[in-house]
């Protein structure tokens, strides 16, 4: 009856396991919205110049502020993006005179092409590439290690927490003057942790600086292989980007959950193989040490 007893006890385990595997499930957004900033704020009483983009430009780089409702970028971080487009942009003397970082501070919040002509005018450039950011970051603690958090053992030395991290970093390099995008590009990273649940929150932070770092990588490379179109950009053709009033703006799309399937497989009975596996481990361990006791 005794061993009947802690296998129920076991079974019992398994089903609280798969009840409560979302509680195990954390997730986390910081977005500094591109397409939000463009396309808000007032239009500029003076109509465009449809100047010609003259060649090499004096260029601007500014990092557009973080929305409100998510986490926002560690100011050091966007410092970092900025310098390594700077870096990049000031390689290309054929197509950039200049390049300049823009604080954070002379952008506002949805401030759109109204705010852009002010920053080109007190910065005295023609050109400015604007950066944005989306980071979705998952934090998800093993059902077993779950079980051990009770213990210093479970919580200080079992990496049973799975951090994901996926960034993608925007660029829209903006032509003052036509009030119209040359080009767009991006740059994306995604990256898997595993930590302890003491040092998960530093596992994570740690990741999602990375991860910008490394997405910075990739946006850099791609915006130093689009400056060609420098020499196509048309400004008398080109689309005036018209702000949106706030009540038609539309929906920015938030970010896809790329773990979203499989959580749901998991929280659905998939992941619940690994209680199974510890509750017919148990019950093996115990019928043997019973066994052995006979003997």
């Amino acid at each position: 009856m005794k061993y009947t007893a802690i296998i129920l006890m076991a079974c019992l385990l398994l089903c609280s396991g798969c009840a409560s595997y979302n509680n195990n499930l954390r997730t986390v957004q910081r977005q500094s919205n591109l397409a939000s900033f463009l396309f808000s704020g007032n239009q500029p009483q003076a109509p465009a110049q449809k100047a010609p983009l003259h060649l090499p430009a004096k260029v601007g780089i500014a990092f557009v502020p973080g929305d409100p409702a998510s986490s926002n970028l560690p100011e050091t971080t966007k410092k970092e993006v900025i310098e390594a487009v700077r870096s990049q942009l000031a390689k290309h003397t054929k197509y950039v005179a200049g390049a300049q970082a823009i604080p954070s501070s002379y952008l506002t919040s949805r401030g759109g092409v109204q705010n852009l002509e002010q920053v080109a005018q007190q910065f005295g450039v023609d050109v400015i590439v604007i950066l944005g950011a989306n980071q979705f970051q998952k934090h998800e603690r093993n059902s077993l290690a779950a079980l051990l958090d009770v213990t210093i053992i479970g919580q200080y030395l079992i990496p049973g927490n799975t951090v994901d991290t996926a960034t993608v970093l925007e660029a829209a390099v903006y032509h003052a003057p036509s009030r119209a995008l040359i080009f767009r590009t991006d740059g994306a990273n995604q990256k898997k942790s595993h930590a302890t649940q003491y040092g998960s929150s530093q596992t994570a932070l740690n990741d999602a600086n990375s991860s910008i770092i490394d997405a910075s990588k990739k946006l850099v490379v791609s915006i130093g292989e689009a400056l060609v179109g420098f020499e196509k950009f048309d400004a008398a053709t080109a689309q005036e980007i018209q702000p949106l009033p706030a009540s038609s703006t539309p929906n920015i799309p938030e970010q896809t959950n790329y773990w979203d399937k499989a959580n749901k497989y998991r929280s659905s009975g998939g992941g619940s193989f690994d209680l199974l596996w510890l509750a017919l481990t148990g019950a093996g361990l115990i019928c043997a040490a019973h066994t052995h006791k006979q003997h």
